[in-house]
């Protein structure tokens, strides 16, 4: 789901967490999303693309995740970092 409003924060967030010791090129350029369906054969991806291309909604985001994605190939949160003023 693509990101209506507060990108500019997302892309210096980017940024800034993507600075210093962790900087790299990336495969794609960042642009701030939501993943709903991942890793699925491409009926179910269009299915899920369709089905919600009328999706709204609105959240604060209070807190950023830092995952791990362990050898089981689940992602588990390793440390979670607030965001404030």
């Amino acid at each position: 789901m693509q990101v209506s409003r507060g990108i500019p924060s997302c892309e210096a967030l980017e940024r800034a967490v993507r600075s210093g010791p962790v900087q790299r090129a990336l495969e794609f350029p960042y642009h701030p999303h939501v993943t709903i369906a991942h890793h699925l054969e491409e009926p179910a991806l269009d299915h899920a693309f369709e089905s919600l291309a009328a999706f709204r909604c609105r959240f604060r985001v209070a807190t950023v995740e830092l995952y791990h994605h362990g050898q089981d190939r689940v992602w588990r949160v390793v440390d979670s970092f607030p965001l404030g003023g």
